[in-house]
């Protein structure tokens, strides 16, 4: 369930960052590294979180 969320986040990030693109033109790197990155970096690392998953019978 946490990676269906994590994907869906990542790809409404990407979505909403092209529909900027496309309404308002490309932007300055600037704008890119201080707004879109953090965003996709967070999710990106949640994504990758849901990938490892611990053991839980080990617990």
């Amino acid at each position: 369930m946490f990676r269906m969320i994590c994907l869906l986040g990542l790809t409404s990030i990407a979505l909403l960052h092209l529909g900027e693109i496309w309404l308002t033109g490309p932007t300055q790197q600037t704008h890119f590294l201080t707004e879109w990155l953090p965003l996709y970096t967070v999710w990106g690392i949640q994504l990758a979180l849901s990938w490892w998953q611990p053991d839980q019978e080990n617990s």
